[in-house]
């Protein structure tokens, strides 16, 4: 990201450190996981109001903005059991990232019955 700094997408506002980063969050939900449109306003008001979240790195160490398929960066899925989470959860987090498309996804798990995690 040490490029990403000089380059005419990076908005200083950010205020990134030049550091490369993988983050893995949880949030558990009280009940069900909330619905994929309320889900996608935040995902659209907040995490997208970051230039970084619209930018695919490049070879170069440059960056470029890029669209976004929301379709493909928030994704929900539906286990049969609450015990099903954290398998599912696990595959997530050892499954790369496309580099050809802005680095991070939102993914949201539901079992049948209980709670779900975002």
């Amino acid at each position: 990201e040490k490029l990403m700094f000089n380059s005419e997408d990076y908005d200083p506002a950010c205020n990134m450190s030049q550091i490369n980063y993988v983050i893995n969050a949880q949030l558990a939900m009280k009940s069900a996981v909330p619905p994929r449109a309320k889900l996608l306003h935040v995902v659209e008001s907040k995490l997208l109001a970051f230039s970084r979240f619209k930018c695919v790195a490049l070879e170069t160490g440059g960056w470029r903005k890029a669209k976004v398929d929301l379709d493909h960066h928030l994704r929900y899925h539906e286990v049969p059991a609450q015990s099903d989470v954290q398998m599912t959860l696990d595959k997530i987090a050892r499954t790369e990232l496309d580099v050809a498309r802005p680095m991070w996804e939102v993914h949201a798990v539901q079992p049948k019955e209980g709670r779900g995690v975002v």
